[in-house]
This record gives C-alpha cells, structure tokens and sequence, in this order.
C-alpha cells in the first residue's frame, strides 16, 4: 500500500458468497503478506453477525482496516470504525467477495482477489463521506420505502435458497 501499513487488520466474513469468504481470506492474507515485506498482516474472521462492528471497533493501533466479504461486512467494519476516535482511526480497504458488492464497483475493486490486493497495495488513502442514520452509521447508500422492502426480501430469500446475485434482487422486486 502506497500509504505507510505496517499493521494490517483483515476483517474476513468466512460465509461470504455462500462460504467463498474463508479462502478467499487465507488467499489474500498470503498475497497481503507478499506485497506488504515487513508488514504484520492479523486476519479475524467474524464469529456471526454484528461481530465486524466490534472487531473494528478494536483496531486502534493498526494503518489499514481490509473488509473482506460483501456490503454487510463493510457496513459493520465502518460501523466499529466510526466508534474510533478520529485520530485513531486506520485506513479502510475493501477486498470484495459478496454476492452484490455495490460499494466495491463504487470504488471500482475487483472482485478478483488477486487483483483486488493489488489495487490496495496501489492505493493512496483519499476521504470519503459516511452518513448516520437511526445511529447506524453508512459508508454508500441508505434505502427507505420500497427499496429497503426489496433489499430485506432478497436477504431472506438469499437465506432460504443459498442463492445470490442480481437475478435474486429483480425476482424479489418483481413479486
């Protein structure tokens, strides 16, 4: 990373993409390692839901926080972020390995895990703005009405078939 990381924390949600997130993680840890000589590379995969939130939360200490899985993951790495003191708070990387990945293509990340390790280790920090609403803090877009409707039903879709993708998000807009 073109930014001074000699402490790097990837935060990896192992049942990302139905379960691709474990390898996926074992795989950038290496290439991280690789990339960054000298640089101390911890990986802690999440234990569940919300867990992001608090991993990230105790991230003082290190340059770089990496999110590895999709939207959610990123959503509570930003959350446990957020809960640092300005001044305390490491740098954001994103390796994405959702089913959607809205805010990586937003950063133009490849999902490729390679190249996406590559893009980071490229990166210059720059700021970006997050929102906060209902104390939720958000990193790209917040939804309400319809939209947030459609995005509950395709989760739980997602959930009772083990599928994902943007046919699973029309087909829930449709019904």
């Amino acid at each position: 990373m073109t930014l001074d990381a000699r402490r790097v924390l990837l935060i990896a949600n192992p049942a990302a993409q139905n379960g691709r997130g474990a390898d996926a993680a074992a795989e950038a840890e290496v290439l991280l390692r690789e990339a960054l000589c000298g640089a101390a590379v911890e990986v802690r995969p999440t234990a569940g839901p919300r867990h992001g939130v608090d991993l990230a939360a105790g991230a003082a200490g290190f340059d770089v926080v990496v999110a590895l899985g999709g939207d959610g993951i990123i959503h509570e790495v930003v959350n446990g972020l957020m809960a640092l003191p300005a001044d305390a708070r490491p740098a954001l990387g994103v390796i994405p390995v959702g089913s959607g990945n809205d805010y990586a293509g937003t950063l133009s990340m490849s999902c490729d895990v390679a190249r996406a390790v590559g893009q980071l280790v490229a990166a210059r920090p720059v700021a970006v703005d997050v929102g906060r609403v209902n104390g939720e803090w958000f990193a790209e877009t917040v939804s309400f009405g319809l939209d947030a409707a459609i995005a509950l039903d395709t989760m739980d879709r997602r959930q009772k078939s083990g599928r994902a993708g943007t046919m699973l998000y029309l087909e829930s807009a449709v019904d």
